[in-house]
């Protein structure tokens, strides 16, 4: 069965969100590969905040609930992996790699806000 997790990114307030997405992309996904190897999940599907075009900089969350102070977080990348024990060996390489994993992603992420969180299996209509 398979067994999903989620990772919250913020992005560091001094790096655009067009950066981080280039960074995260160019930087992170190919040292994370190179760390679990063969751990590496079934997939890694990244959705980055689409930003209201009304803001000439680029750095208002488009948000329907009016309020996109509600939402702190740049990115939502949901990690699925065959099976709990699956993921569970895809945590123990990223623990041995969390120290250089987390230099990488310092220079343009918000290392205190990352925050990543299992699912039940998706319910859809």
């Amino acid at each position: 069965m398979p067994f999903t997790i989620a990772a919250f990114v913020t992005r560091k307030p001094e790096i655009s969100p067009a950066d981080f997405e280039a960074a995260y992309e160019s930087t992170h996904i190919p040292a994370l590969k190179e760390a679990v190897g063969d751990a590496y999940p079934q997939t890694v599907a990244r959705y980055y905040v689409r930003r209201a075009k009304s803001d000439p900089q680029g750095l208002t969350p488009l948000s329907f609930t009016g309020s996109e102070e509600t939402f702190g977080y740049d990115l939502v990348s949901h990690l699925t992996f065959a099976d709990e024990p699956a993921a569970l060996e895809f945590q123990k390489k990223y623990a041995e790699a969390k120290e250089s994993l987390a230099a990488n992603v310092a220079g343009f992420a918000q290392l205190e806000n990352f925050r990543v969180i299992a699912f039940k299996d998706a319910i859809t209509n």
